[in-house]
């Protein structure tokens, strides 16, 4: 069924806002405006050639008709990234794909929930509700410090200041961190405050922050994320996938020997961490062996600091002071580095199905005599990767090798683009792209895979079938490689 998408123009500062259906679209050349315009947005960040973005988009266009039906001041809206739209990409630290935040005034409020639309509903409840305490007795000023690890208290000169929607907006940024205000003459005497003045007070480091600027969202909102969170961040699932995976974010395992490296990276951190996660993985760290096994770090010499940017990796290989580490992590940005390759350690023990890894991926091709069908997949996105179907299709198969790559743990050249591009051509003559109609099946796999196996007098393959198949919302793409034998100078196409 054809989609059907309504054009709304809006000229605003003499920028056009299209709109598809309910959803604002944004780009490079109007998000700035969006952002003058509006309060709060609701963005997703997506890409034409995303599977789970194409799955997400009924919900999302439900959930922008919803927040039209209940008149709140919410513009809910996307912008495609998947292309050449990298600056607000770039801009948001936007890594993968959906990614969905609350823009406040501008600043980013991360979502990490599921993408239903229950859970979205709750997100925008949570980020556009009002989150600021009124506080009114000396008492529950002490008790509100007291019972918080991270505080924000904005001393009011009276209980209606029209600063408090500043205050208020910055508030809904941080929900984690608790904000509250007072009018109190005695809470001012008491803490060394001026009227209309903001201090931060926190368990960790130095703890007390005042804040000098003006009394701004943009401004605030920088104090606060400066100073409000902990600079280095400890491993563990919630940042799991930032810190080793996509990036930005510089990864420091470390043990007891290696305290001083610590303690350094403590104090690049604090200049860095508004545009690259700092991470500290000590040896004790649950998530450690996962960490070292991801990296493919064979031996782990302490201290080991690795950068993570866009999904490359970079190992440093300097001692560890903070010229040496701000250097590093210049030369890595600027492309002046070699990249570490991302890839699992090789298994020992091989099944019918052989798993390839990113170190691995090409000699096995390229030195193969036989047609070698790979399975892609990713851990994180289908768990269906290691499926015994395939297991015994490799069985059945006759003159040909049945392997798999998880894409998500391995780093091939050529294969960042595997989803929407086709196979990169490693010295294979030609490929050729087939999409099957009906429903696909192992036995149609088969037969699909052995009639193509063309052999002549001289024993020469074909020299190369690729598949881009969809298996259901699995997410799986095969590629058949069929590669010439080492003797054979024989151009087929």
């Amino acid at each position: 069924m054809n989609k059907f998408i309504f054009v709304l123009f809006t000229i605003i500062l003499g920028v056009k806002f299209t709109y598809d259906g309910d959803v604002l679209v944004l780009n490079d050349g109007n998000v700035n405006a969006a952002i003058k315009q509006y309060d709060f947005i609701l963005l997703e960040f997506y890409a034409q050639w995303c599977g789970h973005c194409k799955e997400f988009a009924p919900q999302y266009q439900a959930l922008a008709q919803r927040v039209k039906e209940i008149k709140i001041n919410l513009q809910v809206a996307k912008l495609d990234a998947g292309g050449n739209e990298k600056q607000a990409q770039n801009r948001y630290k936007v890594t993968s794909f959906p990614t969905i935040m609350m823009l406040i005034k501008g600043f980013p409020v991360p979502y990490l929930g599921d993408r239903s639309f229950n859970s979205l509903i709750d997100f925008i409840g949570v980020t556009m509700n009002e989150r600021t305490k009124h506080i009114s007795t000396i008492d529950d000023v002490y008790k509100f410090i007291g019972k918080n690890d991270v505080c924000v208290i904005y001393f009011a000169q009276e209980e209606h200041d029209p600063e408090l929607k500043v205050f208020n907006n910055v508030a809904r940024m941080f929900p984690n961190i608790a904000f509250a205000y007072t009018e109190l003459a005695v809470a001012r005497k008491f803490y060394d405050t001026e009227p209309k003045q903001v201090i931060l007070l926190r368990n960790f480091d130095e703890k007390r922050k005042e804040y000098t600027g003006k009394l701004n969202e943009q401004e605030l909102g920088e104090f606060v994320q400066f100073f409000g969170t902990q600079s280095v961040e400890d491993l563990d699932y919630r940042n799991y996938q930032t810190a080793i995976k996509s990036g930005p974010s510089l990864v420091l395992l470390w043990d007891q020997s290696s305290e001083r490296a610590y303690q350094e990276i403590k104090l690049i951190a604090p200049y860095i961490k508004s545009r690259i996660t700092v991470v500290s993985v000590n040896q004790y760290n649950r998530l450690f062996n996962q960490a070292v096994q991801d990296f493919a770090l064979e031996i782990v010499n302490y201290p080991t600091l690795i950068y993570v940017s866009s999904g490359q990796t970079f190992q440093f290989q300097d001692s560890i002071t903070q010229v040496n580490v701000m250097r590093f992590i210049y030369q890595a940005n600027e492309g002046l580095l070699k990249k570490k390759t991302r890839s699992q350690l090789e298994p020992k023990r091989q099944g019918a199905m052989y798993q390839l890894v990113g170190t691995s991926f090409i000699p096995y091709i390229e030195n193969s005599t036989e047609p070698v069908l790979v399975q892609f997949c990713d851990k994180f996105e289908d768990d269906r990767c290691l499926k015994y179907e395939y297991e015994d299709m490799a069985l059945k198969l006759q003159g040909a090798k049945l392997t798999y790559i998880e894409l998500s743990q391995n780093e091939v050249e050529g294969l960042s683009d595997i989803y929407y591009q086709y196979f990169y051509d490693y010295n294979i003559s030609a490929a050729l792209s087939l999409q099957p109609s009906g429903k696909f099946t192992l036995d149609t796999l088969i037969n699909q895979f052995t009639t193509k196996l063309v052999f002549s007098e001289i024993k020469i393959l074909i020299p190369v079938i690729q598949y881009f198949m969809g298996f259901g919302s699995s997410g799986f793409l095969f590629c058949l490689v069929i590669y010439y034998f080492r003797d054979s100078n024989l151009d087929l196409f």
